[in-house]
């Protein structure tokens, strides 16, 4: 018999290229290949313009509410990308902003409005993150959902934000995070780097510092009658650390640190992840990240294969039936698990979470809706029998709402997937 192996190209992972570069070329490919297999395919959702991830180092705005009948808009701006003017050459230069703000009501009718201006000036063009907050006012207590404008007044670019307030509190989102120097949204490192945390809005003082093993199962199907398993915490070390700003550390053993501040009531939990995180570059990750497609026999031969690089291979390959096929599988099997870790980290890595769970299994879906307290997926057309709708319910991360009613739409998705194909719920 023929032995089944693929191209050396195909499984070849190296430290620094992750599972999904290795097959772009595949993977767009595949895009074409089930684009065309259906000509009412339903457009998915783009994940990038409803969770705004990758715009750490860009404007940002968030609300918190701070009393019964007002909230404030945090916001950071970054100057390098408002346009600078002045009126000649020896004026300094301006930038010049302003916020639109929307207050809107759980039925849709408009609570309040209002404009807020910021301005500032600069001997040079600049290119630095800018800080600040300011007021609006609730009239409506039933109001959810604030949708924000920045205008920049001199090139006439508008950012739009959409969020939804929260009892006044700390917010994580302007944390900063450096490994060896280098800005990530991430704390992915290996010994001998140096870590550097920058918790926004602490001052200066005296932090506690904790680190972890985490044991965190996987998110089970989403007919199971059991819901994700809560992580188990084991204290690796504890000490007091000075803060000035920035905290830096070397780069631990450990799955999870953190950072308590006393004084301001605030907790910030970091998990850690192997190098290169969100990307997969390892076969024992493509091993790991299958176990929602194998039986149990299977993901234990393959995880005690002797030689990991075949046995992914030679699964993939059974699946599709072709080594083409399996390169196709491959380059869309691994780009969601890495969509699913880019998108819906939590305390663990995005694949394990709920929300990745369907996304690998089913991909992304045709339409969310976002509330305070939930986000509603949904599979397929509107008013049709056929959308599949899944809710998962915000604390602490996301938690599906299980039913056996998924039973028949998980089973029949995960068949396709071993049978070498992929299909929209």
């Amino acid at each position: 018999m023929e032995k089944k192996d693929l191209h050396p190209d195909l499984m070849k992972v190296s430290k620094n290229v992750s599972a999904f570069q290795l097959v772009g070329f595949i993977f767009l490919a595949a895009i074409l290949l089930s684009s065309c297999s259906s000509s009412s395919r339903v457009r998915s959702v783009v994940y990038e313009d409803l969770y705004r991830i990758d715009k750490e180092f860009s404007h940002d705005a968030f609300v918190r509410q701070s009393s019964p009948d007002s909230a404030y808009v945090q916001f950071r701006l970054r100057t390098g990308h408002l346009l600078h003017k002045r009126k000649d050459k020896e004026s300094p230069f301006n930038i010049d902003v302003e916020f639109a703000v929307i207050t809107q009501s759980d039925k849709n009718i408009v609570s309040d409005t209002m404009n807020f201006s910021f301005n500032r000036t600069y001997n040079e063009v600049s290119d630095e993150l800018v800080y600040g907050r300011f007021t609006i006012p609730f009239k409506d207590t039933t109001a959810y959902e604030v949708r924000i404008f920045l205008m920049d007044n001199f090139s006439m670019k508008e950012t739009r934000f959409i969020e939804f307030y929260e009892r006044d509190g700390y917010d994580a989102r302007f944390n900063r995070i450096l490994v060896n120097g280098v800005p990530t949204r991430y704390c992915a490192c290996e010994l001998g780097d140096e870590l550097i945390f920058f918790p926004y809005g602490w001052g200066e003082g005296s932090l506690k510092y904790r680190s972890y093993t985490v044991e965190q199962g996987l998110a089970p199907p989403p007919f199971s009658i059991n819901s994700t398993p809560s992580p188990t915490f084991k204290l690796l070390d504890e000490y007091d650390v000075d803060y000035n700003g920035g905290v830096s550390i070397p780069c631990p053993q450990a799955d999870m640190i953190e950072f308590e501040q006393e004084s301001l009531n605030a907790l910030l939990q970091i998990p850690v992840f192997q190098i290169n995180y969100p990307y997969i570059t390892q076969h024992l990750d493509m091993i790991e990240a299958l176990k929602y497609i194998t039986t149990s026999n299977e993901y234990k031969a393959m995880i005690q294969s002797d030689d990991l690089r075949n046995a992914v291979e030679e699964f993939w390959i059974d699946c599709a039936g072709s080594k083409e096929r399996a390169r196709v599988l491959i380059g869309q099997y691994y780009s969601r698990v890495e969509e699913a870790n880019k998108f819906f980290t939590e305390t663990k890595e995005g694949w394990k979470t709920d929300r990745g769970l369907i996304n690998i299994v089913y991909g992304p879906p045709s339409r969310v809706m976002r509330y305070p307290d939930r986000e509603i997926w949904y599979y397929g057309t509107d008013n049709s029998d056929n959308t599949l709708k899944i809710t998962f319910f915000k604390n602490n991360g996301y938690t599906m709402d299980r039913s056996l009613d998924y039973r028949q739409s998980w089973y029949l998705t995960v068949d396709s997937w071993r049978n070498g194909r992929t299909i929209n719920p």
